[in-house]
């Protein structure tokens, strides 16, 4: 059985006529009038863009083609998918839908009344679990759009492939509700952030002096939890007040992104508190554990940087975002464990040259 739906790159605006078959574990991609092949998508690496109810268009990523888009309008489809692939089920609501809105907005006006009356550093921890993830990932692409303007990205393949597929291995562990997107930044700063939506920056800077990809995946991680546990998208709420936020809660993803418009820079400086890092740690360092890496890189690679950092406090700019401490330090020591290498030599190598395109 087929279905037809509409497919886009993401390297234009333009979108195509497609047909869609389940055949196995894979989505077939056809031309819509030739049947030619068009594409196809493993279930393994098969993502939904938000949440599904019964009757809505349903757009489907992957974390191999992480700016196409595929949209299918037959919910029979995602039926069939879902005995197939847990983690997409648990994204589709069927027939829940009306019940499951009047709930969901009746939190979101608490959450906003609680923005007024408590104010918005308290209330964005209520706030962030009413935002649609489709708004989550709408704006974390427009903010890295406009961080990144004026900056040079590095993309030598080889160097692509093996972040690739270091990001799969940690994603394939991740419980997050949207596919991570990483970007390498041509800057010599040592510094990493996350945005909302899964959107990911590395300085250059920290790739050069990680010692072993252990040590840049332990990274990784740690900012791939920041953005599991959504603490981005709640630090812009802190910053940025009311209006962002009924322009979230409202699904007005546009306003939203005129109001934050700086928001790159800002969460490229956002200092985070004691407690989010403890939580970014402890998630971080038990996705590498699950994933079989070994996740000593982490405790490692924070050591170094606390006692070098002396030396120059803006080139080490990561520690000022992401502030260490003792405490931190033994933390992430007790909670590692040895595994196999994050990448293999060949593969690490590629990533170091990553800017040598």
């Amino acid at each position: 059985m087929s279905y037809s739906g509409w497919w886009n790159d993401g390297l234009s605006a333009q979108r195509y006529a497609v047909r869609v078959r389940l055949m196995g574990r894979r989505l077939v991609v056809t031309d819509g009038e030739r049947d030619r092949p068009v594409v196809e998508w493993s279930l393994e690496g098969l993502s939904l863009a938000e949440e599904v109810y019964q009757g809505q268009p349903i757009r489907f990523l992957h974390r191999d083609f992480p700016d196409a888009r595929l949209i299918v309008e037959d919910s029979g489809l995602l039926e069939r998918i879902a005995p197939l692939a847990p983690k997409i089920a648990r994204r589709y609501h069927g027939k829940s839908g009306p019940g499951r809105r009047v709930v969901l907005w009746g939190g979101a006006f608490l959450a906003v009344v609680l923005a007024v009356v408590l104010g918005m550093p308290f209330a964005a921890r209520v706030l962030v679990h009413h935002i649609p993830a489709e708004w989550e990932v709408g704006l974390g692409e427009a903010v890295m759009d406009s961080f990144l303007t004026g900056r040079d990205q590095c993309t030598a393949p080889e160097g692509m492939a093996a972040l690739g597929d270091l990001t799969a291995r940690l994603e394939a562990v991740a419980d997050a509700p949207y596919p991570f997107v990483v970007k390498v930044v041509d800057d010599s700063m040592v510094n990493a952030f996350a945005a909302p939506g899964g959107q990911i920056v590395l300085m250059r800077g920290l790739i050069d002096e990680a010692e072993s990809a252990d040590e840049v995946a332990g990274v990784l991680a740690h900012e791939m939890a920041h953005g599991v546990l959504r603490h981005p998208t709640r630090g812009l709420l802190r910053r940025v007040g009311y209006r962002v936020t009924f322009a979230a809660l409202f699904g007005d993803a546009s306003t939203a992104v005129l109001l934050v418009s700086q928001a790159g820079e800002m969460l490229l400086n956002l200092s985070h508190s004691r407690e989010d890092e403890a939580e970014a740690d402890a998630l971080g360092l038990a996705m590498l554990n699950d994933a079989g890496i070994d996740s000593r890189g982490l405790e490692a690679f924070f050591t170094r940087l606390q006692a070098e950092s002396d030396a120059d406090a803006e080139y080490f700019a990561l520690l000022s975002s992401h502030p260490l401490h003792s405490a931190r330090v033994e933390s992430a020591r007790q909670l590692s464990r040895s595994g196999e290498p994050a990448l293999g030599p060949e593969q690490w190598g590629a990533l170091q040259r990553i800017c040598e395109d």
